[in-house]
């Protein structure tokens, strides 16, 4: 009986954690005058294993990857009458949805277009807050009793000024 319980809690609950530690990749493709470019073929390559993923984007020219396991990532767009343009060192963290906006020139399809640089990516897709604490930094933290918890106090949208809730009275 405990066995088949185990199981059920497993089978329910077993999906929805294994995809908390992916993030997604969505946007839109336009053109040099703003308007969505339909069916556009889109490339996701992680830079450290070279997995490539393949998506094309829709009438609207939106696309998404989604479940985009943790990494440093390129993406590439290409329609037929433009030239290529590719997104080099998207960073996808833990439950992160990056928005990134792709740029079509007119021109020969021999022609690439690379963005070396892009401005910070801006979160908009949902309110959750979150942070990525990098391992060195976890490592070299005094923990003072070994309390998990007092990591928390490392993220710039904590507060740790408040009592804790089995503290309050």
């Amino acid at each position: 009986m405990r066995t088949t319980l185990l199981l059920v809690a497993f089978l329910c609950f077993g999906s929805h954690a294994a995809g908390q530690t992916f993030g997604e990749i969505t946007g839109r493709i336009n053109d040099e005058s703003g308007a969505g470019v339909p069916h556009a073929a889109l490339t996701l390559t992680n830079t450290n294993t070279n997995a490539v993923r393949q998506t094309a984007s829709t009438s609207d020219g939106d696309y998404s990857f989604p479940s985009v396991p943790p990494g440093i990532y390129d993406v590439t767009a290409e329609h037929p009458g433009f030239k290529i343009a590719t997104s080099v060192d998207v960073e996808v963290q833990v439950q992160q949805t990056v928005r990134l906006e792709l740029r079509l020139e007119i021109g020969e399809v021999n022609q690439t277009v690379q963005v070396e640089a892009a401005a910070g990516l801006l979160q908009a897709e949902n309110a959750t807050v979150g942070a990525v604490i990098a391992n060195a930094s976890v490592t070299e933290l005094p923990l003072n009793g070994r309390e998990y918890l007092n990591l928390v106090a490392l993220t710039s949208n904590a507060d740790t000024l408040s009592p804790a809730a089995s503290q309050a009275q």
